[in-house]
């Protein structure tokens, strides 16, 4: 007989965390009907579970994503069951972020690579314990309010996860606060509960078919809905507040990095082109303007013809020494991939110019010297708009932003072309 001591098995139990759990718990009880009650009064919030219950234990909660608001929103489906968001990384990127997001409310920082599960594992563990996640699949949201593409891996998640899953879907939050504005306006807002998948039906369905119903749950074209709805702002100046930061080519003179705003106008400063944009977030040409230039009621359309544009530009262009777009009177900033950016901080911003190439991009300091080239290849994970007009690529061991000073700089039309380019060379960004 052997006495050599045998290692204990690893336990499979789920860790608890009964002290932080508790204090969380009490936070939400505490604080979720005030918050909730001051956002139905002010932000004119509306609930609509449209027969739907929400099922007991723990639930994936689901939506679209149309405002920076609208995790706290969603919190006013239910008083008892509390929602642990995914959320972004920049929530946890100092000590005072962390104790509230982290130790606090216990939100789960999502991942920033391909690679990297540790926040499936996070939710896994979340859901073992009893809890609700909450995740906004489109990873982002609509320059202008339409709703982005939705991977088939929130599919595979569901099935990971294996509990009920709750659609939902929320209408007129980004007509209250579209990405390039800075003051938001008065609007109705409704979030609504649009499915309860059970888990049987998250066991029994295919891949393909879960996820078309988790699509169809969520999915929201919040301009269109805006054309039959007609909800009037409550606003009336400065509604076309820096649109310029999305709408980067003029339909009348085809030029680019043309356009600029003031209060309910924007203008382009080549032709003279102009509209402006009345209480019910569409557009109103001028008197003047001929019949043979592309009329658009609303951003969203507006976009999808700029982008058409923009994506046909860069296929038929073939000169590798010329770049396709230029700006200048920028800064940048960069830190390891594995950090995070602090919010808000230009903290070591430094100026440059950006050149984007049909095969790189170019970035030079005040005196014209190019000091970064980026390969549009497979060493870019990433590339997106971050806030509203900063420019984010993270390639190979590095994490690069630029942006402006100002408010004018369309990051939109260099992310759309850069997406573009890396698309052309079957390059797979990460969503988020």
């Amino acid at each position: 007989m052997s006495n050599s001591k045998q290692k204990p098995k690893k336990s499979n139990k789920v860790k608890k965390h009964p002290i932080q759990n508790f204090i969380t718990n009490v936070i939400y009880y505490i604080f979720k009907p005030p918050v909730i009650l001051i956002l139905m009064l002010v932000h004119h919030v509306r609930y609509k579970k449209h027969g739907y219950k929400i099922p007991k234990g723990p639930v994936l909660f689901l939506s679209n994503h149309m405002s920076n608001w609208d995790g706290v929103y969603m919190m006013g489906f239910t008083y008892r069951k509390h929602i642990h968001f995914v959320v972004n990384e920049e929530l946890f990127a100092n000590k005072f972020y962390r104790f509230f997001t982290s130790y606090l409310l216990q939100f789960i920082k999502r991942s920033s690579t391909l690679t990297d599960l540790s926040h499936v594992r996070e939710m896994k563990r979340f859901v073992k314990e009893g809890r609700s996640v909450g995740i906004y699949p489109e990873g982002d949201i609509g320059m202008f309010g339409d709703g982005l593409p939705v991977d088939e891996s929130i599919a595979k998640l569901a099935k990971l996860l294996c509990v009920p899953v709750v659609t939902t879907k929320i209408t007129g939050a980004n007509l209250r606060a579209p990405r390039p504005i800075k003051k938001t306006r008065r609007s109705k807002i409704t979030y609504h509960i649009t499915d309860v998948i059970s888990l049987e039906d998250v066991k029994s369905s295919d891949v393909a078919t879960l996820h078309n119903r988790i699509y169809e749950g969520i999915h929201h074209d919040e301009r269109e809905w805006q054309k039959e709805a007609m909800v009037k702002l409550g606003r009336r100046r400065k509604l076309a507040e820096h649109l310029e930061q999305g709408l980067f080519l003029c339909p009348k003179c085809g030029e680019y990095q043309t356009l600029s705003s003031k209060n309910n106008t924007v203008a382009c400063s080549h032709c003279g082109f102009s509209f402006n944009v009345n209480r019910y977030e569409q557009y109103v040409y001028a008197n003047d303007v001929t019949q043979d230039v592309p009329y658009f009621i609303n951003g969203a359309d507006y976009d999808h013809w700029q982008l058409e544009q923009l994506y046909k530009r860069i296929d038929e262009w073939d000169d590798p020494n010329t770049p396709i777009f230029t700006r200048s009177d920028l800064v940048w900033q960069s830190v390891n991939r594995n950090d995070i950016f602090q919010p808000y901080s230009n903290k070591n911003a430094k100026p440059c110019s950006i050149a984007l190439y049909f095969d790189r991009l170019e970035l030079s300091n005040e005196d014209g010297e190019v000091f970064q080239v980026i390969k549009f290849d497979n060493r870019v994970e990433r590339c997106l708009v971050q806030y509203k007009a900063v420019y984010e690529i993270d390639f190979e061991n590095t994490r690069l932003r630029v942006y402006s000073r100002k408010t004018d700089f369309p990051a939109h039309l260099f992310i759309q072309a850069s997406r573009h380019i890396l698309a052309k060379n079957n390059v797979i960004l990460s969503l988020y």
